[in-house]
């Protein structure tokens, strides 16, 4: 259906026009490159390593202006950010644009400051470690030059645990030309210094290491107070100069749209040189392989000959269906919103079919029977609606919210039919009343159910009849659809008392089907004990018919709950609400902030179970996936819009 028909094309053309060869594709988008080099090693490949090596550097070096300079960028961010059009060009307005910026001069200015900052910030640091090194010490009225070795006598300042000072003092009674002298304690540490006799120096530090002593060296030439006066000063003036730098980083940020420009620009690089690594060649020729829309190889043609005039060889030819083709999925509007339902499952394989316009009614009944409020649906509505017409969206993100507001009306109808507005906050009379009509809501959801099963087993009868399987559409849909509404026939004819005639037909109907389910179920074995066996094995799956029945009246049960939260929360309200003014303003706090909640909730619930019917029930009976996606010759921007100058819906 929505898969686009895809053609394989061969070009041999000259390497002296592959730049311009590339650019023209480039704008072109819609080719996907085979790798020639598994298909003939022979061949040698083409690739520049100089190139690819000044490539790699130009993007290292815009990586480090990026990574500079986005810490100072003044720019608004988050969701302001996303309220600002990002700028748009052209690929040949990029290279215009590229070639306007004084790339060398910018990184040079950056790289310069960057270095500076760099040493500010290690003087930075060794002056704050300095300052916490000698604060401890800041009682000791000694000049600190003076704290040295003479002659006979050494002399060491540090630190010990206070648990151990009083072992330690003890143990140096023992040496009665030893000298402690306790200067300060903090942090658990007590700090002093400790003279003795270099003769005795062996036995003394033993004690000391024995009561874990820790040496420190101070630097300096006056007391440690003035010493530390003297670092909080150099300090505060490194700091002011490191204030310049940042402020010179800021002026320098200004330049951010240009480099990112730059970004965009060797990323566009990279991805045409990681498409020549799949060439293959010779000194002088080309030679190209790859995937094209159908629609889209006079388009293709009309490209090269631009380029090469005729200075080439373009051979085409529709692709094998059973190959592994690379997938394009091209959708209406509406349908397109649901796209992302089916690629996070799976793509699809070249010879399925795209199930997204299949899924989509069916998500969106389903999304909405599970939420159904039409506050919440109006709500969700307008929200989306002003964002999709105000901010100016990626295309991911343009496609996601249009999902939400289509699902939004779905909403909005279901709500009508239970007769839900923010619970019950506007009385309504709905088709359906969720308080009593129970029985009515769970028969609704298991109609819903058979129709969705049977819609499945539809595309894969439709598939098989496609593919000119014509026997294996009666064995594998025609018998199971035989089996299945025969017996639910039969069983409302037993139990409801339906008329003789359709009880008869229903029961050989149902009979017929499972005895072609037992005899051709295990047709691929290969001895008739095998085949039977495999063919009851085959039936027994019906039970699991059952189960996919069953998960459907989560439909009924998601529906109801959303519903009865809605209603809980406005008794809470009502109840609240009569105590006055401070009831008054914590009732409007618990409506909005509890409905809000239940609006997240239900609809979290919505998409999950939903996406879980269409994964496992629906998808079970046709869909395998497993495809590869198409990938068009083009980058997906970080900073700027990319136009297209040819592509478009095919």
């Amino acid at each position: 259906m929505a898969i686009v028909d895809m053609s394989v094309f061969t070009l041999i053309s000259p390497v002296t026009k592959r730049d311009e060869l590339l650019k023209e594709l480039q704008k072109f988008e819609y080719v996907h490159f085979k790798d020639m080099k598994e298909l003939d090693e022979e061949l040698m490949g083409n690739q520049d390593a100089s190139s690819e090596a000044a490539l790699e550097e130009s993007r290292s070096r815009i990586a480090f202006l990026l990574n500079q300079l986005t810490p100072y960028d003044s720019r608004p961010k988050g969701i302001k950010a996303n309220l600002i059009e990002r700028p748009s060009f052209s690929l040949d307005g990029l290279q215009e644009k590229k070639e306007k910026i004084k790339e060398e001069e910018l990184y040079n200015q950056v790289k310069t400051l960057s270095d500076a900052m760099d040493e500010i910030k290690q003087r930075v640091t060794l002056l704050e470690t300095r300052i916490e090194e000698i604060t401890p010490w800041k009682e000791l009225d000694v000049k600190l030059a003076l704290v040295k070795d003479t002659e006979a006598t050494k002399v060491q300042l540090g630190s010990l645990p206070r648990r151990f000072e009083e072992s330690l003092m003890s143990a140096l009674l023992d040496y009665p030309d030893v000298y402690f002298k306790r200067v300060a304690e903090e942090g658990g540490q007590v700090y002093g210094y400790i003279l003795y006799l270099k003769e005795e120096k062996e036995g003394v530090e033993d004690l000391l290491r024995a009561h874990g002593f820790n040496q420190q060296l101070i630097k300096g030439e006056d007391t440690p107070r003035l010493e530390k006066k003297r670092l909080v000063e150099e300090l505060e003036e490194v700091k002011k100069l490191q204030e310049e730098k940042e402020e010179d980083f800021r002026e320098l940020a200004l330049e951010l749209e240009k480099v990112e420009v730059l970004f965009e620009y060797y990323e566009n690089k990279k991805l045409i040189y990681r498409a020549t690594e799949n060439f293959v060649g010779t000194t002088h020729m080309d030679i190209i392989s790859g995937y094209v829309p159908t629609a889209r190889i006079a388009e293709l043609e009309a490209s090269i000959q631009k380029c090469l005039d005729k200075e080439y060889y373009l051979e085409t030819q529709a692709a094998d269906y059973e190959g592994d083709i690379p997938v394009l999925l091209e959708n209406k509007s509406v349908a397109d919103a649901f796209s992302g339902i089916t690629t996070m499952y799976a793509m699809p394989r070249y010879n399925e079919i795209d199930p997204t316009p299949l899924l989509a009614p069916f998500y969106w009944i389903f999304f909405g029977m599970m939420g159904a409020d039409v506050g919440y649906g109006l709500l969700l509505l307008l929200l989306s609606g002003l964002v999709l017409k105000i901010v100016p969206l990626q295309e991911g993100m343009k496609k996601n919210l249009k999902f939400f507001f289509y699902l939004s009306i779905s909403l909005t109808i279901w709500g009508f039919i239970f007769g839900s507005f923010f619970g019950d906050l506007i009385p309504m009379k709905g088709l359906i009343d969720t308080n009593k009509d129970f029985t009515q809501l769970l028969i609704l959801s298991l109609i819903l159910g058979m129709i969705h099963l049977f819609f499945g087993l539809g595309i894969k009868a439709f598939m098989l009849i496609r593919d000119k399987q014509y026997m294996d559409a009666i064995y594998d849909v025609l018998f199971w659809v035989m089996a299945i509404m025969g017996g639910i026939v039969f069983l409302l004819a037993l139990f409801v008392g339906l008329d003789e005639m359709i009880k008869n037909i229903s029961k050989w109907v149902m009979i017929i089907g499972m005895a072609g389910i037992v005899i051709f179920g295990g047709r691929e074995a290969e001895s008739i004990g095998g085949r039977i066996g495999s063919g009851f094995y085959e039936l027994y799956g019906i039970s699991g018919y059952v189960g996919d029945f069953v998960s459907y009246s989560r439909l009924m049960a998601l529906g109801l709950s959303g519903g009865f939260i809605a209603l809980s929360v406005n008794i809470i309200v009502n109840m609240v609400i009569g105590k006055g003014i401070i009831g008054l303003v914590g009732g409007i706090i618990i409506f909005v902030v509890f409905h809000l909640f239940n609006i997240f909730l239900s609809m979290l619930s919505a998409y999950v179970h939903t996406s879980r019917l269409i994964y496992v029930e629906f998808f079970g009976k046709f869909y395998e996936g497993g495809g590869k996606a198409f990938k068009l010759f083009k980058t997906q921007p970080k900073y700027i819009n990319i136009k297209n100058t040819q592509g478009g819906k095919l």
